[in-house]
């Protein structure tokens, strides 16, 4: 029996569009700096967001709302670490404040530091049942654990937070494919896309969703010719957790013809073909 395929999927576990946490009753000094820092991330100018924060922390060292921004800085920038300790500074002085808590269970949940990260973001949704970032990243965590039943429950009140949220929609997606369902995984990225066109992690799991559910064609569909070589390989990927070897196989040598470069994952993905060719028990 042939082995399947790792999936090339992708998570959003805490890339989304970022809301400013509300800056709490704070010195008269730091509000007008608390306030430009908020709107610089909402607007996703991070080095303008940090600098001002960093300056309202500087005029108010307690403050938990400069603290918090700068972890949401820091988790967009991908510092997952330094996210974490900034969170873990804020629940320290304000230990129940929902967006610290739910800060510090999302850079938890990136450090593959589960049990914490359940821990924290329970916490939040406890304090405040709206924060559909903590609800999206409980059910990645429940589907790491094959909870299926507990992750679509999170979904559903992350969905309820926040309708529009297309992270929420490619999250569904993920734990649907992961329970073996690549049509309704197709239908839910689909719907991420429709509601944040131009996403491209969405994309990418809608063409290797649909890959797996045998569409080859609509997977292929519609790519620019400079993304169409990783696009073959993905789609490869999918044909060969089928066990569809002819159309991986052609996938994959059309992958590499087109590439400007070498394509080492469709280099290799071709030697497992290669490998299930010669020994198709394996």
């Amino acid at each position: 029996m042939r082995r399947a395929a790792p999936l090339a999927l992708v998570l959003l576990l805490a890339a989304f569009a970022v809301k400013p946490p509300p800056a709490p009753a704070a010195p008269s000094k730091t509000i007008e700096t608390l306030r430009r820092a908020d709107t610089a991330l909402a607007d996703g100018r991070l080095s303008e967001a940090q600098d001002s924060y960093a300056a309202a922390l500087t005029a108010d060292g307690d403050s938990v709302a400069a603290r918090v921004g700068l972890g949401e800085v820091a988790l967009a920038q991908g510092e997952s670490a330094r996210a974490r300790d900034l969170f873990a500074e804020a629940a320290e002085r304000r230990g129940d404040d929902p967006r610290a808590q739910q800060g510090l269970g999302l850079a938890l949940a990136r450090l593959r530091q589960d049990e914490a990260a359940a821990t924290a973001l329970h916490r939040a949704v406890g304090a405040d049942p709206n924060l559909w970032r903590a609800w999206s990243a409980l059910g990645i965590l429940h589907d790491l654990r094959r909870e299926w039943a507990l992750a679509g429950l999170a979904y559903e009140q992350a969905t309820a937070a926040a309708p529009k949220a297309a992270a929420i929609r490619n999250n569904m997606g993920f734990s649907a494919l992961l329970q073996g369902r690549p049509a309704e995984a197709a239908r839910l990225f689909g719907e991420a896309l429709k509601l944040e066109p131009g996403n491209a992690v969405a994309d990418a799991n809608l063409r290797l969703a649909l890959a797996l559910d045998g569409r080859y064609g609509e997977a292929e569909a519609g790519v620019a010719a400079a993304r169409l070589p990783v696009v073959l390989n993905n789609v490869a990927v999918g044909a060969l957790a089928r066990g569809d070897l002819a159309a991986a196989r052609s996938r994959l040598v059309r992958a590499m013809e087109l590439s400007p470069t070498y394509l080492h994952s469709a280099a290799d993905n071709l030697l497992r073909v290669k490998a299930l060719e010669a020994d198709p028990r394996d």
